[in-house]
């Protein structure tokens, strides 16, 4: 474990120095390459229902200027991004190098935005404001984007 973490904080193994374009194709659970396509499908496919169903139920002309739906609409990009890599990697990859392309900074970089933002706003969310609401979606919203993005973890 110590090796581990002392490679992986050198300072030349920052960025995608050692990264492979596989990385982004394949779970590190194991598995086939559908199963996790699926998965982030229905991720993708799930927060994208999550926030036309909230605007569509809420009808609030004030969704924008939230933080919280915000990050919602950055994990919807997010996961979008990630099934069109999964898929992409499980259709073309097989016929392409292992070369990383622009799409594969897009998807790292925006996991990072949206895991950091969404994390920060959930506690901020269950540190202040959780007991003056009563609304069983808004409570929800927080749980089920931290779920998701801890599982995105890989």
């Amino acid at each position: 474990m110590t090796n581990g973490c002392s490679y992986e904080c050198n300072e030349r193994h920052f960025g995608f120095t050692d990264c492979k374009a596989q990385m982004f194709y394949t779970s590190q659970c194991g598995g086939h390459k559908i199963f996790f396509v699926l998965y982030r499908g229905i991720f993708f496919f799930f927060a994208l229902a999550w926030i036309i169903a909230d605007i569509v139920v809420n009808r609030e002309d004030s969704y924008a200027i939230y933080l919280t739906n915000w990050t919602e609409v950055t994990g919807c990009v997010y996961f979008g991004v990630a099934f069109a890599v999964s898929l992409y990697g499980s259709t073309a990859h097989s016929k392409r190098s292992d070369d990383l392309r622009w799409i594969h900074w897009i998807d790292w970089i925006l996991f990072n935005v949206t895991f950091s933002a969404a994390l920060i706003t959930d506690l901020l969310f269950w540190g202040f404001l959780s007991g003056a609401v009563t609304n069983a979606v808004l409570v929800a919203k927080p749980v089920i984007k931290t779920c998701k993005n801890v599982l995105s973890v890989e």
